[in-house]
C-alpha cells in the first residue's frame, strides 16, 4: 500500500490535476497584496518560485523581476510550466533538497504559494523552511501560505455530511453536474476513511485529512501564532500575517483569523 506521501506525490504528477491547476491564472488577493508591497524592494531581483504548478505565479513574478526560477516535484507540472513559458527556467526539484542545487544566499524572494508546503510532514517541512531561510541573501523575504489550523477546528466538514450532496443542483435542468457531484460523495467517504488513519495531533501543529481533492491527501494545520514562532525558531524575522481578504493581522487579532481557511505569511532574513 501506498504511503500518504507517495500518494500526494502521484496525485499531483497525474494528468488530470495538472489540466485543474493550468486553469488558474490569477494571483489570490493576499498574493497580489503581498507583491505590491514588496515591489519596489525586489523589482529585478533574484526570485524562486517553489511550487509552481502548471505556472499561475509565473507571469506575475516575471513581471517583477526576469530573475526567476519555478521549481516543483511534479514532471508533468513542469512541463506544463516550460510548454506554456518557454524561454523561462524551470527545474524538477524536491522542496526538501534546495541545498543541493543552489548556494547560500542564492535568492532574495522565495514564493511557496498555494499551501504547496503543507503536503509535507512536520520533520520535512522543518528541512524545508531551514533550506528556504539558506538560500535566502541577508535582505531576503520568504512568502508563503498554510492551511489556519484555528479554522480547521471550527468549520470542517466530514465527507459523509449531508450537505456535501448535490441538492442545490437540479437533476432535471442540469443532469451531469448532477451526477458527478452525487459520484464524488461515496469517493470522499472512501479517500477520508484511507488517510485518516495516518492523521496526527500534536501541541503545536495537527496533519489532517482535508477536503481538498475529494479528501484524499494529509495537510498540515497550524494556527497563525504557532506559524510565527516556527519561522522566528529557524531564524525569520518579522514575519507578517495576511488574511485572505488581503488585510494585515496582528498578534492581538490571532483568534479572529478562524474565518480564514489559510493564511500568507511573510518572513524576512
Amino acid at each position: 500500500m501506498q504511503s500518504p506521501a507517495a500518494r500526494t506525490r502521484k496525485l499531483f504528477n497525474c494528468a488530470r490535476t495538472v489540466r485543474f491547476y493550468q486553469q488558474s491564472t490569477e494571483l489570490q488577493l493576499p498574493e497580489a497584496v503581498i507583491l505590491d508591497r514588496l515591489r519596489a524592494d525586489f523589482t529585478r531581483k533574484r526570485v524562486l518560485d517553489i511550487g509552481v504548478g502548471a505556472g499561475r505565479t509565473t507571469g506575475h513574478l516575471l513581471e517583477l523581476s526576469q530573475h526567476y526560477i519555478g521549481l516543483d516535484y511534479s514532471s508533468r507540472m513542469i512541463e506544463s510550466c516550460r510548454a506554456r513559458y518557454p524561454g523561462v527556467s524551470f527545474m524538477l526539484c524536491d522542496a526538501r533538497d534546495l541545498s543541493l542545487l543552489f548556494g547560500k544566499g542564492s535568492f532574495d524572494l522565495v514564493l511557496f504559494s498555494y499551501n504547496g508546503i503543507d503536503v509535507l510532514d512536520h520533520a520535512d517541512r522543518l528541512k524545508a523552511l531551514s533550506g528556504i531561510r539558506d538560500i535566502l541573501s541577508p535582505t531576503g523575504a520568504f512568502v508563503f501560505s498554510s492551511h489556519n489550523l484555528d479554522y480547521r477546528r471550527a468549520h470542517f466538514t466530514k465527507p459523509w455530511d449531508p450537505r456535501l450532496l448535490p441538492f442545490d443542483i437540479n437533476p432535471f435542468v442540469r443532469p451531469l453536474p448532477f451526477v458527478k457531484k452525487l459520484a464524488t460523495y461515496p469517493i470522499g467517504i472512501a479517500n477520508y476513511l484511507r488517510v485518516r488513519k495516518h492523521e496526527r495531533t500534536e501541541t503545536h501543529y495537527s496533519i489532517l485529512g482535508d477536503e481538498a481533492h475529494k479528501y484524499n491527501i494529509l495537510t498540515y494545520y497550524i494556527a497563525p501564532r504557532c506559524q510565527v514562532a516556527q519561522l522566528t525558531e529557524l531564524g525569520f524575522r518579522d514575519t507578517w500575517v495576511i488574511g485572505l481578504d488581503g488585510r494585515s493581522i496582528g498578534e492581538a487579532e490571532y483568534a479572529g483569523a478562524i474565518r480564514d481557511h489559510w493564511l500568507y505569511y511573510v518572513g524576512y532574513v
